[in-house]
């Protein structure tokens, strides 16, 4: 839910730059790397909202890992592979509303992005 507001938000901000692209002037490089940098940046920061999640568990685990209930292996692959997924769908949640709202989601790719000319 974090990430579709979050993306909902950047894509209204930046709803703009479809219309920029028959525009041929210096502020059309720089709007889109803003935008990149802000859609990069709430990636980056995303993640870091389930720590609280791992030090809240972290107490249970120092105290079976201690009576060696299991390897800590066992624990943190699960963790892990757990965690990727949420962050990989989060990101998914985030770059859609992004790149309808904003036409980042062009058959270019990224170079297509930042040219922005048609």
């Amino acid at each position: 839910l974090l990430s579709l507001v979050a993306g909902l938000l950047v894509g209204v901000c930046y709803s703009g730059l479809r219309e920029e692209n028959m525009v041929a002037d210096s502020t059309v490089l720089a709007n889109r790397l803003g935008s990149l940098f802000f859609c990069c940046l709430i990636l980056m920061m995303s993640p870091n909202c389930s720590m609280g999640l791992f030090v809240a568990d972290r107490r249970f685990f120092s105290t079976e890992s201690a009576a060696e209930m299991y390897n800590p292996a066992s624990y943190y692959l699960p963790l892990v592979g757990c965690e990727v997924v949420v962050n990989v769908l989060a990101a998914a949640f985030f770059w859609t509303p992004v790149s309808v709202l904003s036409g980042a989601g062009g058959g270019d790719g990224v170079a297509g992005f930042l040219r922005g000319f048609p």
